[in-house]
């Protein structure tokens, strides 16, 4: 996998919910470079999400924060290439990304015990360079196009 942006280990900013998480995206990433063939033609993409940790609660869900990535991707590309939009395919994805969120616990400094702190996450997001799983290599494909 190749890392296109992260929060970081020395990075203040964090995603404390769904907004951050879309503006960070957003921000970071340079999408001419990620979904543009070269030809002018817009390649394809899919998210998928791997939570860790204790996470905000508008992010805890691995579904809706991969929806959250991929509509700051397709909003970002929508701006920058003139209104065109990349489509997404889960199956064959030109461009598969993976957004990883390890979630930490911001302590209140209160010393009650009670760890009544918040909660943010640190998020990285990395393009997947193989498509499909590197253990099916130089399987026959059957008639329907998988190696089963």
């Amino acid at each position: 996998m190749e890392m296109l942006c992260t929060t970081g280990e020395t990075s203040n900013r964090r995603a404390a919910d769904r907004d951050d998480l879309y503006d960070f995206i957003r921000s970071k990433v340079d999408v001419r470079s990620l979904l543009l063939d070269g030809n002018g033609n817009i390649l394809t993409l899919s998210v998928a999400a791997i939570t860790n940790g204790p996470l905000p609660r508008d992010l805890c869900h691995s579904h809706y924060t991969a929806l959250t990535v991929k509509n700051a991707l397709v909003d970002a590309a929508r701006d920058a290439m003139g209104g065109r939009r990349p489509d997404v395919d889960l199956d064959d994805p030109d461009v598969p990304l993976v957004v990883a969120l390890r979630g930490l616990m911001e302590d209140d400094d209160d010393d009650d015990g009670y760890g009544n702190g918040y909660v943010e996450c640190d998020v990285s997001l990395y393009r997947c360079l193989h498509a499909r799983s590197l253990h099916r290599r130089g399987y026959r494909l059957n008639d329907d196009g998988d190696g089963d």
